[in-house]
């Protein structure tokens, strides 16, 4: 049986690079009233511990918010810090050089500004290294965050707990309305403050630790300004009221590894061009696993997500893709979500969905080496998909992609399903049970009785 000759699209790669500046002045135009920069932390903020370029600087310290512990020159032990007050964060190290704080309290409380900045618990920025190691680092608060790196900065966190709470959300109170204190709504999630952010050409590692979020997200990116890192391994993610464990912006690269995600709602959020990886992990999502968009994005924006081995269970879609241009590879996963959809792609309603253009790259698919149960939807009439099952099984509807199979795989459609056949296909590969038709556009028509009663038609 041979296929349709039809010619995928080309990728094409975005051209462009948004600084800060240019993302808050975007999200500013959106809203009347005067200019708001959400980025920017209070300047009235100091940190109990304060590096600078490398070296402790006592004048610029709150001094008497470090109730126990010892600073040294390039080094914090069992430092003890509390605060309440929203401007008074841990650690603070800022500029050249490198820093490693070992055995650290930090309890911070209060509304805080912006992200990162002296405030926070424990922040790296303008080309810093900061390493932590056997910490526990608590945030409440209006956006307060455990951990920031930004600015061309290096963290790492070892065998640690990073927790935010944020402000109370969960029984209806009052929510703050300026840009980015709350996430966006078609984001589905709830809450004000993030436990970690990785933003501006920064790179943030962790090792055998529990980042925990009471709601919005435990490990964030923003603006990359060319390039950000965040990889989790061994670690234990996880997000309590509403929110995702991790999120993917343009330029920004996620890969957790052999984790244990346990979120309300997404394990993440890919929002344009960025790169998400997980491997061997443990995965229960309250609602998705992965939500895929983009937002003021470039119509030649991919996002790139690889999922390899693992256990993944969500109680919605497993992968929602809403008007996105996607490459996604799952690879031995063993996945499934309880509403016995897989895979659904959908017209994105949200008024900033990043525009079409011509001839988009469209949703590219492939599931390798797996046994898998869920149907596959496409219902973005503007983007194709292409599937591609190598070596699989899988159990379950398909309805508007074109597919292909390689000689290894098996597609049993437990219900009406509507192909394009890419390739050659033996007709022995494809069975339905009696009562279900599997509609299939290829180079030729006819009309086959599958071995469990179904039917598979061809057309031209």
């Amino acid at each position: 049986m041979i296929g349709k000759n039809v010619q995928r699209p080309l990728r094409r790669k975005p051209d462009y690079v948004r600084s800060v500046a240019q993302v808050v002045a975007a999200a500013n135009s959106l809203a009347p009233g005067p200019d708001f920069n959400w980025f920017a932390p209070n300047p009235d903020a100091k940190a109990a511990v304060h590096i600078k370029d490398g070296h402790y600087e006592s004048s610029l310290s709150v001094q008497s918010a470090l109730l126990g512990g010892c600073v040294e020159e390039r080094k914090a032990s069992a430092v003890r810090v509390e605060a309440g007050d929203g401007k008074t964060g841990g650690v603070f190290v800022q500029g050249k050089g490198s820093f490693e704080v070992d055995g650290a309290w930090i309890s911070l409380s209060g509304d805080c500004d912006g992200i990162g900045g002296p405030a926070t618990g424990a922040a790296v920025c303008d080309g810093g290294e900061l390493t932590v190691r056997n910490a526990v680092i608590d945030a409440s608060g209006l956006t307060h965050y455990a951990t920031v790196a930004e600015r061309g900065s290096v963290l790492r966190v070892y065998d640690s707990v990073l927790s935010s709470h944020g402000a109370p959300f969960a029984n209806g109170e009052p929510q703050p309305c300026q840009p980015m204190q709350t996430p966006p709504p078609p984001l589905m999630i709830a809450g004000n403050s993030r436990t970690h952010c990785t933003m501006t050409n920064s790179e943030s590692y962790f090792y055998n630790s529990t980042i925990l979020a009471d709601g919005w997200g435990a490990l964030s990116t923003e603006a990359a300004e060319g390039y950000v890192l965040i990889e989790a391994n061994d670690c234990t993610v996880v997000t309590v009221r509403r929110g995702y464990a991790a999120y993917v912006d343009p330029g920004c690269h996620v890969r957790l590894n052999r984790c244990k995600v346990d979120s309300a709602d997404m394990a993440a959020i890919v929002g344009g061009e960025g790169e998400l990886t997980i491997v061997d992990s443990d995965v229960r999502c309250g609602a998705n696993f992965l939500l895929i968009h983009s937002v003021f994005g470039e119509p030649e924006e991919v996002s790139e997500i690889t999922v390899r081995g693992g256990k993944i269970r969500s109680v919605n879609d497993s992968l929602l893709i809403k008007s996105r241009n996607v490459e996604i590879l799952l690879d031995s996963t063993d996945i499934r979500a309880e509403n016995g959809v897989l895979i659904r792609s959908i017209h994105n309603e949200d008024f900033l969905a990043t525009p079409v253009g011509e001839d988009p790259y469209g949703s590219a698919i492939e599931m390798k080496s797996m046994t898998a149960e869920g149907d596959i939807i496409h219902t973005d009439d503007e983007r194709e998909m292409w599937l591609k099952l190598t070596d699989t099984v899988l159990r379950g509807a398909i309805c508007g992609a074109h597919l292909e199979l390689n000689a290894g795989t098996r597609w049993f459609a437990t219900s009406d399903s509507e192909v394009t056949l890419m390739g050659e296909l033996d007709p022995a590969q494809i069975d339905a049970p009696e009562g279900v038709t599997v509609r299939m556009h290829a180079g030729e028509q006819g009309r086959v009785k599958l071995a469990s009663g179904g039917i598979l038609e061809l057309v031209d």
